[in-house]
């Protein structure tokens, strides 16, 4: 039976890791409106099986101007104005998941980082990237953690696993099932296949809708990204079943070409344990041979105007795992 039989007939589809009642469900949303194109199906399914769900926020959405300039039709973005952009998109997070059932007073947690700069804080300041999120993690106690994959295009999504990770680590804390989405790229669905029924997938599109300075110059393609079969993999650094590209491919190769002087950026660890992150030149020659650490990212030291990254994070062997530690 295909998908559109299955969403047809009304009967959710089944998996192994879906929620169940009593289980505790924490999203990590790197953007309002993430929240729904990832998991708009997946926290309607949580709420019904009695389980618990909570958001957690990275990002404020402030620096997302583009949309900004064509509603508010100014082309200068002063501090101020992006601080109202950014409660207006927050507000249009709360309506959304009130729309899939969630109290977003009880539910949500912002954590209010600035989108399109959570790599480069995290870079000056692991420690203070990382502590909102553990805050959270303690509050919480995840059974379950659903997060972007680190080969995500979008640099706040392919961060959000090394952050969960790092995390971790300094938590008591059972350690929570991992799921991850790919809102850039398509996920193998090895943790968790949804198909939606008829009336998921409406409630979720209802949700879409409260992101209108999102849909102002892209409804065709949001639309096209929430889609009625939500997929999460077990492992947030495999491979995805398919990587999105970002740019059409002649586009992307003239973009590589002008970004140049690339760089790993490199976690390791300082001398009392805890992460630090180093930049190290690349050689143009050859980017796939990395340096030792614990997660690194090819990135470019030039970016320019556009958003997607060419690489995402990688997570390193465990023997350098060990080598980082010792």
């Amino acid at each position: 039976m295909g998908d559109a039989a299955i969403q047809t007939a009304g009967a959710p589809a089944l998996a192994p890791a879906d929620p169940r009642a009593g289980e505790r469900w924490l999203v990590l949303a790197p953007h309002p409106d993430d929240e729904t194109i990832a998991t708009g199906g997946l926290l309607q399914r949580v709420r019904a099986a009695g389980a618990l769900a909570h958001v957690a926020l990275l990002t404020d959405g402030g620096g997302d101007t583009w949309p900004q300039r064509w509603l508010e039709r100014r082309w200068r973005i002063a501090p101020v104005d992006r601080a109202r952009w950014a409660a207006r998109r927050r507000a249009e997070c709360h309506a959304a998941l009130r729309v899939l059932g969630l109290d977003p007073q009880r539910d949500l947690t912002a954590i209010g980082a600035e989108d399109g700069r959570l790599t480069a804080a995290f870079c000056a300041d692991p420690e203070a990237s990382l502590e909102p999120l553990r805050e959270v993690l303690r509050r919480f106690a995840p059974s379950d953690v659903v997060v972007p994959a680190a080969d995500d295009l979008h640099p706040d999504h392919n961060l959000a696993p090394v952050l969960l990770a790092l995390a971790l680590e300094r938590l008591d804390l059972a350690a929570p099932r991992l799921h991850a989405f790919r809102v850039h790229g398509r996920s193998r669905g090895d943790s968790l296949r949804l198909v939606l029924t008829a009336a998921e997938l409406a409630r979720k599109q209802a949700a879409l809708a409260c992101h209108g300075t999102q849909l102002a110059l892209s409804r065709r393609r949001f639309a096209a990204l929430a889609s009625g079969v939500e997929c999460f993999d077990s492992d947030p650094f495999g491979a995805a079943l398919e990587r999105a590209s970002g740019w059409p491919r002649p586009v992307a190769a003239l973009l590589a070409t002008l970004q140049g002087r690339w760089r790993w950026r490199v976690v390791g660890r300082d001398a009392s344990g805890l992460p630090r992150v180093t930049s190290v030149p690349a050689d143009s020659s050859d980017l796939r041979n990395p340096p030792g650490g614990i997660y690194v990212k090819l990135e470019a030291g030039r970016r320019g105007p556009w958003i997607y990254d060419a690489h995402g994070w990688r997570r390193q062997s465990d023997r350098a795992h060990q080598g980082a530690r010792g």
